[in-house]
């Protein structure tokens, strides 16, 4: 009979819980990025609405 050695199930364990670990982390880390790329572009929104404000208060105070 061929047995299993424990040394092989333990590695195997190992480089499985491993790679479950570094796909947790590699999500983790798209989801920050996805989250940060979000708030810059809301960033970006609310500057542009900004200068769209001050542009009509500059109308209205001088005209057009």
């Amino acid at each position: 009979m061929i047995g299993i050695d424990g040394a092989v199930v333990a590695t195997t364990t190992t480089t499985a819980t491993t790679a479950a670990a570094t796909t947790t982390t590699t999500a983790a880390a798209a989801a920050a990025a996805a989250a940060a790329a979000a708030a810059a572009a809301a960033a970006a929104a609310a500057a542009a609405a900004a200068v769209v404000v001050a542009v009509v208060m500059v109308l209205m105070r001088f005209g057009s």
